[in-house]
């Protein structure tokens, strides 16, 4: 996923064998965005693998880069959502 339009048109441009557009999942405020009561969902890019870890906790982000660091990059914030609670 992204809400990145650059990052979508690369991937059509480039990995259109590979992947295929499903259109818009789902709309979220972007990285940045000040609208009340967001939270940050964070992006991780699996090494070797090809593949995103995406996550809302702040406790599960920094477990990922003080332990898993040699299987995951960590991208930053990937845009906004609303909690659950």
């Amino acid at each position: 996923y992204t809400n990145s339009e650059a990052e979508k048109a690369n991937v059509l441009a480039n990995l259109s064998g590979t992947y295929t557009y499903e259109g818009v999942a789902w709309y979220a405020p972007p990285a940045g965005s000040t609208i009340a009561a967001t939270v940050d969902v964070f992006r991780f890019f699996r090494l070797g693998v090809g593949t995103h870890l995406y996550t809302a906790s702040v406790a599960e982000r920094d477990n990922i880069i003080a332990n898993l660091g040699q299987y995951y990059t960590y991208e930053g914030v990937a845009y906004k959502a609303w909690p659950l609670n």
